[in-house]
């Protein structure tokens, strides 16, 4: 029975130190290894043109345009904070928001695309680096009103 109880113990010893020795910081390591190179996006300097979408306004006599504007601001390139501005015809707006931090706090790059499903809408987002597209806000127009909607939040990466 005792040789038995030592055999146990001896397996069970070997089992934990073999699950140690594949955490021993490999994993995180691997982890690391298989995140995506990022681009780190470059601000330009107050009042630029960073990313727009345009569209002519069907049957208007004036060839006004829908139009999404984002430029940069003063902040831009310390706090991610850029310019929209939003256009319908007559109808004009202007906001300044803040877009998100991604990995290593570099400042997002802001993009601008049209929603092929609606006569006048675009999707506003980012590209944090890799390539892809973060949706942030959406804006359609109604009854001729331009209506400005956030549709995701990001939250601040902690490493």
């Amino acid at each position: 029975m005792k040789k038995i109880a030592l055999l146990v113990l001896s397996v069970a010893g070997l089992m934990l130190a073999s699950c140690g020795e594949e955490n021993n910081g490999t994993d995180s390591q691997k982890t690391q290894q298989t995140l995506p190179k990022l681009n780190v996006w470059t601000v330009p300097a107050k009042g630029q043109k960073v990313a727009d979408y345009s569209k002519a306004i069907k049957d208007d006599l004036n060839k006004s345009k829908f139009e999404v504007i984002i430029s940069t601001t003063d902040s831009s390139a310390a706090n991610g904070t850029f310019k929209i501005d939003l256009n319908y015809g007559a109808n004009q707006n202007s906001t300044d928001k803040l877009f998100p931090k991604w990995y290593e706090n570099n400042v997002v790059k802001p993009m601008v695309k049209g929603i092929d499903s609606l006569e006048y809408g675009a999707v506003i987002g980012f590209d944090p680096g890799d390539g892809s597209f973060q949706e942030l806000y959406q804006v359609t127009v109604k009854d001729k009103e331009i209506k400005f909607q956030q549709t995701k939040m990001y939250g601040t990466q902690v490493n």
